[in-house]
C-alpha cells in the first residue's frame, strides 16, 4: 500500500507504509532515501534534492507555486468600508 507525499498539492512521491525511510518518485519511479534518523525525524530534504537534480523543470514549477502559496498566507487582510480601525468602529457604534 502506498501513501502519497504532496509537494505544494502535487503528488510527486509515494511512500510504502512498510518502508517509511524511502519514497518512490512518481516521475521516474526511483526510490529516494528520506532524510532523518528515524521515522519521527524524517524530513523531505532529499526528496527536494532529487527533484532539483533529476526533474529541474518540475522542481522550478513547484518552488514558484510554493512561493506563491507562502505569499498568500502572509497577505494582510484589508478592511473595506469607512472605519479605519477597531477603536473607531466601537466609538461610531456608541453614537
Amino acid at each position: 500500500m502506498l501513501h502519497t507525499v504532496l509537494f505544494s498539492g502535487m503528488a510527486v512521491f509515494k511512500r510504502k507504509f512498510c518502508c517509511k525511510s524511502r519514497a518512490m518518485c512518481t516521475l521516474c519511479n526511483e526510490n529516494v532515501l528520506r532524510s532523518g534518523d528515524n521515522s519521527a525525524n524524517f524530513t523531505i530534504t532529499n526528496l527536494w534534492q532529487h527533484l532539483e537534480c533529476a526533474h529541474k523543470s518540475e522542481y522550478d514549477g513547484l518552488k514558484v507555486q510554493q512561493a506563491l502559496e507562502e505569499k498568500e498566507k502572509v497577505q494582510p487582510v484589508r478592511c473595506t468600508g469607512h472605519q479605519s480601525n477597531v477603536a473607531a468602529a466601537f466609538s461610531r457604534g456608541r453614537n
